[in-house]
């Protein structure tokens, strides 16, 4: 999605060059001492890995990356059919996966491949969902995030997602579904790109997108349909 992004991004992009006279004021008192270096917002990165406590949904990423790392190393093909198998597979072998998976009703062949064939257009994905009408603007919102990312150190754009998380928990109006489609999705964005800086490869948009976007198509029914219809649709792009 190439728009212009809204206001509100600017304060997840600062740490991404996103600089207005605003977030000068916010970053910097009247002695342009950074504000940052006296107290460091709760939600910004000070360990090393890729969680987010704030984020409830923040298991969702752990999980993706777990059950990817052992679908692809069990993989038997790169067909949608093998794909939703191995993913399968791989999910019901993690007991992290089965501790969340209750009324599960498990992942189809349809789904992945309706997602493979929408991964070019954001909007059809996000208009597929439950969300509302302010949930599928921060969904909008999201993606323009993202596609600002690429080329960005992993604390620059951890630090970018987590601003934009912080924004979405405290957000009252919206409702509960919104809350578990955006933040499961962002979730799996902080711990896919987490595992590309690990592993190397593309860190750029194009290439995570797909999976992002199965999760975001996913947890429209459950935080777990989102982990595996995420894992499945990156694996079988």
């Amino acid at each position: 999605m190439k728009t212009l992004l809204v206001p509100g991004l600017c304060l997840a992009l600062m740490f991404a060059s996103c600089t207005t006279d605003s977030t000068d004021d916010a970053l910097y008192n009247t002695s342009n001492t950074p504000i940052a270096a006296q107290a460091t917002p709760s939600f910004l990165r000070t360990g090393s890995g890729p969680a987010n406590t704030n984020n409830l949904y923040d298991y969702t990423g752990q999980l993706y990356n777990e059950i990817l790392d052992y679908a692809v190393a069990h993989s038997t093909g790169t067909g949608v059919s093998n794909v939703v198998t191995d993913v399968s597979t791989a999910a019901a072998s993690n007991s992290g996966f089965t501790a969340i998976s209750s009324g599960y009703t498990g992942l189809t062949i349809t789904t992945v491949s309706w997602v493979l064939s929408n991964s070019s257009n954001d909007q059809t994905i996000i208009n597929n969902t439950g969300a509302s009408s302010r949930g599928r603007q921060e969904l909008n919102d999201f993606v323009d995030l993202m596609e600002a990312l690429p080329n960005r150190s992993y604390d620059e754009s951890y630090d970018a997602i987590a601003s934009f998380e912080h924004d979405v928990i405290n957000d009252s109006t919206l409702n509960s579904l919104d809350k578990r489609i955006i933040l499961s999705s962002t979730s799996i964005a902080r711990y896919s790109l987490y595992r590309t800086f690990n592993l190397g490869g593309d860190k750029s948009w194009d290439k995570h997108k797909t999976g992002i976007y199965g999760g975001i198509t996913g947890a429209d029914a459950s935080a777990a349909k989102g982990i595996t219809a995420g894992v499945s649709s990156w694996m079988a792009q």
